[in-house]
């Protein structure tokens, strides 16, 4: 409705809120009503329904119908939540807020009807409150960055490292990622952790000292909405010539779904990286939506496969052969494969014998800070080469220091 707004006008754009209200009203068993909450948002009631399903399928095919104006065929989609009273709600207030997450949790996985589901409802006033303490917590120096080690399958050889974000909240303690980045990802506050994130990476990285260490690339999580920005690559070389680090030791990492929202910027963004020397990691690849045909056009450095699968591939032979093919795929686009969620000898022997070029995961190394992780380098010979891994072991740089570590 937004392309419609800003191509045509906003006289078009009323034009088909009034035919979708129109067709809306027409497909609404009587007498219920349907109403425009604002913008191109509508809310219906339906007294009596036996099959939600089937009804709100009905009214997104009526939607989808095109709308025709004098010369104009325009296609318009839906993306529709509901709940059920009383189950879902108890009162008009709590409904109406619960049909609004099962909304954008369709909107989100392009699906068809959503029920609410409670587990998909994030908002609440704790959350509130712990977005307000992010934002403090990012000026008041209350994030951390861990690193995690990823060495090379083939030899042991310490590749490179992935900088994870920690907040060390004052009265919380260590709050874990995946408790407030899909809070973050939400708002513009996002944008900022990774600004901080980027740049603290670098700086951190890049003061590793003189060492067989001092060219050691640093990968960095980006979501979709700093890939959404207009000036984000341009963002990320300068804070690489503010801070003196050639681009050759960052890696850009972005999730299929990051890459599925915004195809067109995210394709364009990921060449203006590489084309200065920045890597491009796709992560936990397997897990989206990628087309094939789409990877092959994208600037794309290497493939990092989903842990799900690497964590199963010994118990379950779909999840062996998923990753088998991955790695095949991936080689012959020309691209590197790494393999993330590695916990034990024999799925790192597993991937040696699919030929994975790179591994992570608590086998080799856990996340730690970058104190520790001098401590771990220094334990690897020099230069970072290990010994030619075997069949009968498999050697882990830095153990010995991982065992005073934690």
């Amino acid at each position: 409705f937004k392309e419609i707004n800003d191509t045509l006008g906003h006289v078009v754009g009323d034009r088909v809120l009034i035919e979708l209200g129109r067709r809306l009203d027409t497909a609404m068993p009587a007498p219920d009503f349907v109403a425009r909450l604002g913008g191109d948002e509508f809310g219906l009631v339906v007294h009596g329904v036996c099959d939600a399903q089937t009804l709100t399928r009905r009214l997104r095919d009526a939607i989808g119908r095109d709308v025709e104006f004098d010369d104009l065929r325009l296609v318009v989609e839906a993306s529709i939540g509901f709940v059920v009273a009383p189950e879902d709600g108890a009162d008009v207030d709590q409904l109406l807020q619960h049909a609004d997450v099962a909304m954008y949790v369709a909107k989100a996985q392009q699906a068809g009807p959503v029920r609410y589901d409670p587990a998909h409802d994030h908002y609440d006033a704790h959350n509130l409150t712990l977005i307000a303490d992010l934002r403090r917590g990012i000026d008041a120096g209350e994030l951390v960055l861990h690193y995690q080690p990823k060495t090379r399958v083939l030899d042991g050889r310490v590749d490179s490292v992935e900088a994870l974000v920690r907040w060390q909240h004052p009265t919380l303690g260590m709050i874990p990622p995946d408790r407030f980045i899909p809070l973050a990802e939400k708002t513009d506050l996002m944008e900022r952790l990774t600004t901080w994130v980027l740049g603290a990476a670098l700086r951190e990285i890049r003061d590793l000292g003189n060492t067989a260490d001092d060219r050691l690339p640093v990968a960095v999580n980006v979501s979709a909405r700093s890939l959404a920005r207009p000036d984000f690559a341009e963002h990320v070389v300068q804070t690489l010539g503010r801070l003196g680090v050639p681009p050759q030791r960052l890696v850009i990492e972005i999730t299929e779904t990051a890459l599925l929202a915004d195809p067109g910027r995210a394709a364009k963004v990921l060449a203006e990286l590489a084309a200065v020397g920045v890597r491009v990691s796709l992560d936990d690849f397997g897990s989206g939506q990628t087309s094939l045909g789409y990877l092959s056009a994208l600037t794309v450095h290497e493939l990092k496969i989903d842990k799900g699968f690497v964590s199963n591939m010994l118990e379950r032979g779909a999840d062996d052969a998923i990753v088998r093919s991955i790695i095949d795929l991936g080689h012959n686009l020309g691209l590197r494969v790494v393999a993330e969620g590695v916990d034990t000898d024999g799925i790192l022997l597993r991937l040696r014998s699919a030929g994975c070029d790179v591994a992570q995961g608590y086998l080799l190394a856990r996340p730690m800070s970058i104190t520790a992780l001098k401590a771990w380098l220094a334990t690897v010979p020099a230069g970072g080469a290990v010994p030619a891994w075997t069949e009968a072991t498999s050697y882990r740089p830095g153990q010995e220091a991982e065992r005073q570590l934690h």
